[in-house]
């Protein structure tokens, strides 16, 4: 469902994983991880806070950042103009907003049913069930 194959190139492309809003390739890590958020943040296009650079040094604005300060940004995208104004807030003097928010806009979905979705514990199984109940049955094939 959420989870694209190898990149071209042999390198790991972005892969689903529902208990992490996002784990990044570098150092001490050794894939690249979203739940259903940081999914739809990122085919969406979404700019996150947080990159690496190709050693893996994490990064906020080209600077290093310790990986153990990792758990306050990894959730964090640049806001966007159509983010709710509510929910964006600045970090890192950056104006952010968090995967849960900038994915709920996107699918048009209120907080009760974000949280059903985004849920860390939701199998594959579980989030096919829930679009189903949320959006409707998937189109055939």
């Amino acid at each position: 469902m959420f989870v694209p194959s190898e990149g071209t190139d042999g390198t790991p492309s972005t892969r689903w994983y529902q208990g992490n809003w996002r784990v990044l390739c570098g150092r001490n890590r050794c894939a690249t991880g979203l739940c259903l958020a940081g999914y739809v943040c990122e085919v969406t296009g979404g700019r996150w806070l947080a990159t690496t650079d190709p050693s893996g040094k994490l990064l906020i604005g080209g600077r290093e950042v310790p990986d153990h300060e990792s758990f306050r940004w990894l959730h964090l995208l640049l806001a966007e103009p159509n983010d709710l104004v509510d929910a964006v807030e600045t970090n890192y003097d950056h104006v952010t907003i968090t995967a849960a928010n900038r994915a709920r806009r996107l699918l048009g979905v209120d907080e009760q049913r974000a949280e059903y979705l985004f849920h860390g514990g939701n199998t594959k199984t579980r989030l096919h069930a829930l679009g189903a109940d949320i959006f409707g049955p998937r189109p055939a094939a």
